[in-house]
């Protein structure tokens, strides 16, 4: 994937005083990625800049997504709290838009120790007591693709002539998001290990891009998706699920609906990454970016495959 621009050292100070400081803290480069993310060492602590491409995302999404955290804290969710209450604007060409959090307390746990996974299941399961609390309206999730998957991606099915079952199987998987009876409420978008902090007997998240309504499992399938591409083995991987859904459930009651809904939310995840190839396809080389709509096809006809009950 190609890089992002870099600010230059007058656009850092420009975003810097936006921010309300009143001199240009240190800013360092933490990933480069989908965002360009930049560490921030200023005298009030250590903040995480991230700097989005509105071709990804446009601004108003940084306000919607401020707007469900700051509810999401009110009512006690462990998460991190933003710097302003909307996006500022980035002074690049083409023209970006920035968010700045707090830093969480605490490390990573990356691989996760299996005492992680339990806080990492008590910790998700706090965030959707939370969300039940909330009762405003909340944007969908994970870019609308765990509630509408077909909305979500029919703008780029010609992206992909060498995939010309993605729209079916995508279809079939919209209309297992219209049936299923997973319970629904705010949930992270991306909540994995990598995106929260350990501190004791306590977790914080951040990276709240992904944050809306959608199906919980949806957040339960994106844990489940990463451990099983870091940890491939059974021997590594079934005692950190377990320890995770242990975790969960002591907190807040998992149904046999969540817990069956997993597979299908996996296949989505897959799909969201696909979402963020289809927004952002000059960051890729030709042929990689038509073997990702392939490889999508793959794991949606196998998930298709293997559970017909859900998606007839």
């Amino acid at each position: 994937m190609a890089s992002l621009d870099l600010l230059t050292p007058m656009q850092l100070a420009a975003c810097a005083h936006s921010l309300g400081w009143t001199t240009t803290p240190s800013m360092t480069v933490l990933r480069n990625g989908v965002n360009l993310t930049y560490r921030v060492s200023a005298d009030d602590g250590i903040w995480y800049l991230r700097v989005v491409d509105p071709r990804w995302r446009p601004a108003a999404t940084g306000v919607e997504e401020v707007a469900v955290v700051d509810a999401l804290r009110r009512a006690g969710a462990p998460i991190v709290p933003f710097r302003t209450a909307g996006p500022v604007a980035v002074v690049a060409s083409p023209l970006r838009w920035a968010l700045c959090c707090a830093a969480a307390p605490g490390a990573l746990s990356d691989p996760p120790a299996v005492a992680d996974c339990i806080r990492l299941g008590s910790g998700l399961a706090h965030l959707h007591l939370a969300g039940d609390g909330v009762k405003a309206s909340v944007r969908p999730a994970a870019d609308g693709v765990p509630e509408d998957p077909v909305q979500a991606m029919a703008p780029y099915w010609d992206l992909w002539p060498e995939a010309p079952d993605l729209p079916t199987l995508v279809a079939r998987l919209g209309q297992w998001c219209r049936d299923h009876p997973d319970d629904r409420g705010i949930i992270h978008g991306d909540a994995h290990n990598g995106n929260c902090a350990f501190a004791d007997d306590s977790v914080t998240f951040f990276d709240t891009e992904c944050v809306g309504w959608g199906p919980r499992s949806y957040d339960l399938a994106v844990v489940q998706t990463t451990w099983r591409r870091h940890l491939p083995h059974d021997a590594d991987f079934a005692p950190r699920w377990q320890a995770f859904i242990n975790g969960y459930a002591n907190v807040r009651p998992l149904s046999a609906a969540t817990l069956a809904a997993i597979p299908a939310c996996v296949a989505l995840r897959r799909l969201w990454l696909l979402l963020v190839a289809a927004r952002m396809p000059w960051r890729y080389e030709p042929a990689r970016f038509q073997a990702l709509g392939v490889d999508a096809c793959t794991v949606l006809a196998a998930a298709v495959a293997n559970h017909p009950e859900k998606f007839g």
